[in-house]
């Protein structure tokens, strides 16, 4: 099932806002949510070591920090060209202060326009800056407003204003929160099948290491707060050619509004958190083939998690037999089935017969 843009935002809201006191409303949206996962079922690809042993037999799993991801770019928000910052700080400073003047001579009963219309005019316009050459704009002036008009226009000269104070403290910020998921998340990888032989190849040791299999059927009957906020933090990655660029003009709206002394500093916190979820679970296209789903979760939770969803383990094929004994112990502390991978008779594909 697809989930749409706007189950999306409200999920992000929701994760953002809300605490284990609303019991209804989590356990509503985690059953709403468990829908999305691909059979209620995901699986992690691990490599043989003490430590993968240890968190395994410990029914958890091992919550990395971003800064170790092998992709620089993993879990970063993407910015647009510090050129572009530098334009919209100055349209919407044009438009504050318009406004502000206009407030100032108006006449009694005289019908001041809405900021919004203003807005709308400034995105036309700088849509219109991007696509279309100088000549081009001219001459789309001359048509609107008329050529001795548009003369008269071009006579004007604004005020020359320093920016550059209040713009360098924009882009210190914006830097910052590009890199900040990396510094306030903790990320668990899975995917979808057991059965990919990429992910046996690179992240499973060339078919040396095992594949551990979480099932989330009946987490909450009867309900556990736990294991509904687990599931609600399980997202799945969606793959790009090129990353979306996070959209920062309403913050940089908020920082003009703010270096001219008309609010403080307000973002929206719908559309930034709807932004920022849509960056920490996208990546590269060259990465599609993992079919990834992520744990997504705060910063104090590097390290060991508990997870105790374990269904059943699938061995490589290539494991030694020390290892596969060592998991075979594990897993009967676990009352869990075993699978070993083993190639087909027509050597075609493979197979998971029972140990």
């Amino acid at each position: 099932m697809k989930m749409s843009p706007e189950y999306m935002a409200e999920l992000h809201k929701f994760l953002y806002q809300s605490n284990d006191s609303d019991i209804d409303r989590l356990k509503n949206i985690a059953l709403e949510h468990l829908k999305h996962l691909p059979k209620k079922t995901l699986y992690r690809y691990r490599r043989c070591n003490n430590d993968e042993f240890d968190t395994l037999k410990n029914n958890s799993i091992w919550l990395a920090d971003p800064h170790n991801f092998p992709d620089m770019f993993d879990a970063t928000l993407p910015t647009p060209d510090m050129s572009h910052i530098d334009l919209v700080y100055t349209f919407f400073f044009a438009i504050e202060a318009g406004c502000k003047a206009i407030l100032a001579t108006a006449e009694e009963g005289e019908q001041i326009p809405n900021k919004e219309d203003y807005l709308s005019v400034m995105y036309e316009t700088l849509e219109t800056y991007m696509n279309y050459t100088q000549e081009e704009i001219d001459k789309n002036l001359v048509d609107l407003l008329g050529e001795a008009e548009f003369i008269q226009m071009r006579k004007q000269k604004l005020p020359e204003i320093d920016f550059s104070p209040q713009i360098k403290q924009v882009k210190k910020y914006l830097d910052s929160l590009s890199i900040s998921p990396r510094d306030s998340l903790a990320i668990a990888s899975f995917t979808t099948s057991y059965d990919n032989r990429n992910m046996w190849e690179n992240y499973s040791e060339k078919y040396t290491g095992f594949c551990v299999e979480y099932n989330f059927s009946n987490i909450l009957s009867p309900l556990n707060i736990k294991g509904a906020w687990d599931i609600l933090h399980l997202l799945p990655v969606k793959y790009y050619k090129k990353r979306p660029t996070f959209d920062f003009d309403d913050i940089i709206h908020s920082f003009v509004q703010s270096h001219m002394h008309i609010s403080e500093i307000d973002i929206d916190a719908d559309n930034f958190l709807s932004q920022y979820y849509r960056s920490i679970t996208s990546k590269f296209y060259d990465y599609r083939a993992e079919h990834e789903w992520r744990l997504i979760m705060e910063r104090d939770h590097i390290g060991k998690y508990p997870f105790p969803y374990v269904k059943q383990i699938y061995i490589g094929k290539d494991m030694s037999d020390k290892n596969m004994q060592t998991l075979l112990d594990i897993a009967k502390e676990l009352c869990v089935p075993v699978r070993i991978q083993s190639i087909s008779s027509d050597k075609n594909t493979f197979e998971y017969p029972l140990l």
